[in-house]
């Protein structure tokens, strides 16, 4: 669980994986496609690639929001 004080009310995309190897990036294996858990909000997918803020973005109200994002292997 992680929360963000006082962000105003707006457009935001968040991201997150797991870092299991501890080496503060998200890997990837010889092709790019990432080897630790991740994901984006909106469980957006990208196609050959991250998924675009467009995909991923969600209105923040002003009253705040709970958002929750799906890792995927």
């Amino acid at each position: 669980r992680l929360t963000f004080r006082d962000l105003e009310p707006g457009d935001y995309a968040v991201s997150a994986f797991h870092d299991q190897d501890g080496n503060g990036t998200l890997s990837a294996n010889l092709i790019g496609m990432p080897i630790e858990p991740w994901g984006m909000s909106n469980d957006a997918v990208g196609n050959y690639g991250p998924p675009s803020f467009e995909q991923s973005r969600f209105k923040l109200p002003a009253g705040g929001a709970a958002l929750t994002i799906t890792l995927r292997s």
